[in-house]
């Protein structure tokens, strides 16, 4: 089993990349780390929290947010707490999936968790903030104060950058779908694609003394190979 991080600021489309890649086989599970810090909010915090656009109690309010990622000690001890409170829910999630081959784990704050280091591969969404912006208002209808509020922790440099990592891959990401979805695909086939399911992609054929490997997914009558039966070698 191997566990990938992908990670990025608010908005950047960590949850959108990650859902495109578990698209390429069943056997890619995705942990959103958001989905199980709600549940945590909902279950100790909820008197901290606000209600969203759609009526629900989910959001903590900006300034409690500006308050714990604006001073560097006060931010770093957060992420620790966060880290430790999200741990028991995250385990759990891994042990549920431990059938899958690939566990794909989403969360903004990825380096702050201790599996961190067990990651076999980390990608970084990075998307233009005008971008973002967008993206958070369209998808969350939170206020520009609040999308501010997420990147506090990043403009004041007390988040650290995941930086000389050999495992790290930055993908750009400038809000179309449609080259999101195919950058997710080349992945796929480059560096997630197990030994069977690359060889059920491909026919291999001999004729006379070669072999030709024929794509299953692109072969049809207009380009494949014309192969006759007195082609092929005894």
């Amino acid at each position: 089993m191997k566990l990938i991080g992908i990670t990025g600021k608010a908005g950047a489309g960590k949850t959108t990349f990650s859902d495109y890649l578990a698209q390429n086989s069943k056997d890619i599970g995705i942990i959103h780390v958001d989905d199980l810090i709600k549940e945590l909010k909902l279950k100790y915090f909820k008197f901290l929290m606000k209600k969203d656009n759609k009526g629900e109690k989910v959001k903590v309010d900006s300034r409690l947010k500006k308050f714990l990622y604006k001073n560097k000690i006060i931010f770093s001890a957060f992420m620790k707490f966060r880290a430790k409170l999200i741990s028991p829910s995250l385990k759990r999630r891994i042990k549920e999936l431990s059938d899958k081959r690939i566990i794909l784990i989403d969360d903004i704050f990825i380096k702050y968790h201790k599996l961190y280091k067990d990651l076999d591969k980390i990608y970084v969404l990075e998307r233009a903030y005008s971008n973002r912006r967008e993206a958070l208002i369209q998808r969350d209808g939170i206020s520009k104060e609040e999308i501010m509020a997420y990147d506090l922790a990043h403009y004041r440099g007390n988040y650290k950058e995941i930086k000389g990592d050999i495992r790290v891959t930055k993908i750009e990401n400038d809000g179309d779908k449609i080259k999101l979805k195919q950058k997710a695909r080349e992945i796929y086939e480059k560096t997630m694609l197990s030994d069977r399911e690359s060889m059920l992609k491909k026919t291999k054929v001999k004729v006379g003394n070669r072999s030709i490997i024929i794509s299953r997914e692109n072969r049809s009558k207009e380009n494949s190979p014309r192969i006759k039966k007195g082609d092929f070698s005894k």
